[in-house]
């Protein structure tokens, strides 16, 4: 992921303020956080109670704990990993192994009066893919990490993170058809590509 020296300065010093018992400092790491943590948790379950416990969970572990934590310069890839873990125990899992790759479909909705038809047959189709598929994309095309930082937070080893987007690409291809790149320029490449992961 592309950071900026101001983004990194701006990260470090939030963080040790945080660490040194700045209240102020944890409300702006939250305002800074919190929605792309709730979109990430969103593809891992459709649950979304469990995602905002463990949101809720994580921000009270960490002023609890702030005087142990270590310093970061990059606060982002920390809350992803431990936001995932407390999902995954929240959901019962006892070991980072694999969630739960069976695909599925979801009811069928209503596309809001605003909403493109592209938009609603991206959703539609994203919607068809595994609960991993659909992390490993959001955190490829919306969080810009490459497969190696994606290898790191998930757990799972890099080849595994390779084919587990190239089967999510070759679905959406399959699905959308002869459509599919034209999707993938005007949707996946902009920052809207969360509202559609989200739901």
């Amino acid at each position: 992921m592309i950071l900026t020296l101001h983004s990194l300065i701006n990260d470090q010093e939030y963080w040790d303020s945080l660490r040194q018992g700045d209240k102020t400092a944890l409300a702006y790491i939250y305002r800074q956080h919190v929605d792309a943590l709730y979109s990430y948790g969103a593809q891992l379950t459709r649950d979304h109670g469990i995602v905002e416990d463990a949101i809720q969970d994580l921000f009270i572990e960490l002023w609890q704990k702030r005087d142990s934590l270590g310093p970061t310069t990059n606060i982002r890839p920390y809350l992803i990993v431990s936001i995932r873990r407390k999902i995954i125990r929240l959901l019962g899992s006892r070991s980072n192994q694999e969630l739960n790759l069976a695909s599925h479909k979801t009811e069928q909705e209503e596309p809001a009066h605003d909403q493109s038809t592209e938009t609603a047959r991206l959703k539609a189709a994203l919607q068809q893919l595994s609960e991993q598929q659909r992390e490993v994309l959001y955190l490829k095309y919306f969080e810009g990490y490459d497969y190696k930082e994606i290898a790191e937070y998930t757990g799972f080893n890099h080849q595994s993170i390779r084919n587990t987007a190239s089967r999510a690409i070759n679905s959406l291809r399959k699905i959308l058809g002869l459509m599919f790149l034209s999707y993938l320029i005007n949707l996946l490449s902009t920052l809207d590509i969360h509202k559609v992961l989200l739901h």
